[in-house]
């Protein structure tokens, strides 16, 4: 009877008499923090699924690449930028542009080399290991760069590189507001998801990869330069992490400490739209990121909805996915002929 009773209560009280009318008001401002949500998530997704089909390694790390590119646009906006006085830049914000700009590519360079140094020192020693061994080593280096970052950066004390303009411009749309540093977001991830299918439809070396994703053996036999492009695609995907790292820096709510690898735009739940997608499906991964964002900021907002479902959205979005769809939104399902 109580838990009879206190399902009735949350019901009647809670779902239907919440205050839909405020929800449904912001309902666009929603949808659209759900749409930057899920972008973000999309490009750490396209990154698993770039280095899954090309060298068959799921990287459960590279949530925790994307906090360290976040660091290091900390510190080098810390070297090349005006130190701010109580919080304000004395030149004014665009006295920090050119140095962020600088910054972010720098970032984007470093975090190349990395991905590349990672694959070099570490995931190519370990060809002909069992998947199980990889995976373990993947979470190592997780557990490594969250730690280390532990060290540096106290979580309590964590600092944020928003971008420098992100207050000062702000858009009327209507319906809500949107700054500037997402309007970044809404134009540059389109763009850095169709560049990336471009390049592996319309060029020589991306149907190259595309090639050795589907049979190595082959591709060796065809004179495929095989290793240099598992290096080439570790470089796209730390290329990639670092701009889903600037993008999620673009607002003032990031803080760089090593739980950032572990939220939302971090690595466990970016696998997960990998899984929801078809894992392999570059489409899917995607799609499947951006419906994980939706579905969380919605359901955070409802009237009713218990915290906890808010908070579980994503893995619940996942279990709803593959209970209707066992192979994901686009299945991967195929035949590897050897």
């Amino acid at each position: 009877m109580e838990l009879f009773s206190a399902v009735s209560e949350w019901f009647f009280q809670d779902l239907i008499g919440g205050n839909w009318t405020f929800y449904l008001q912001n309902l666009p401002r929603l949808l659209v923090a759900g749409l930057l949500e899920g972008m973000i998530l999309a490009v750490i997704a396209l990154a698993f699924v770039l280095i899954y089909r090309t060298t068959e390694i799921v990287n459960f790390a590279q949530g925790d690449f994307m906090a360290l590119s976040i660091f290091i646009m900390l510190v080098l906006t810390q070297w090349t930028g005006p130190e701010m006085v109580y919080g304000v830049y004395p030149d004014g914000p665009w006295s920090m542009l050119v140095p962020w700009l600088i910054s972010a590519v720098l970032t984007i360079v470093l975090m190349i080399g990395f991905s590349i140094g990672a694959d070099l020192l570490i995931f190519r020693n370990l060809a002909g290991q069992s998947p199980l061994a990889i995976v373990i080593i993947t979470i190592a280096l997780g557990f490594i760069i969250r730690n280390g970052l532990d060290v540096i950066v106290k979580p309590d004390a964590a600092a944020s590189v928003p971008f420098p303009l992100a207050k000062r411009y702000n858009f009327d749309l209507g319906f809500f507001n949107i700054d500037i540093s997402e309007l970044i977001t809404l134009i540059a991830v389109p763009l850095l998801l169709v560049a990336v299918v471009l390049f592996l439809n319309r060029t020589k070396v991306g149907v190259a990869v595309q090639a050795s994703s589907q049979n190595q053996m082959a591709a060796y036999y065809m004179g495929i330069p095989v290793p240099r492009l598992n290096t080439l695609v570790w470089g796209i995907a730390g290329a990639l992490t670092a701009c889903a790292g600037i993008l999620f820096a673009l607002n003032d709510t990031a803080r760089v400490n090593s739980a950032v690898g572990l939220t939302l735009q971090g690595g466990i739940l970016a696998y997960a739209a990998a899984i929801a997608g078809g894992f392999g499906s570059i489409t899917g991964a995607i799609l499947a990121a951006i419906l994980l964002g939706i579905t969380h900021q919605m359901l955070q907002g409802a009237p009713g909805v218990p915290s906890f479902v808010g908070v579980n959205a994503p893995i619940l979005f996942l279990l709803a996915i593959l209970f209707l769809r066992p192979g994901g939104l686009v299945s991967q399902i195929q035949v590897k002929k050897v």
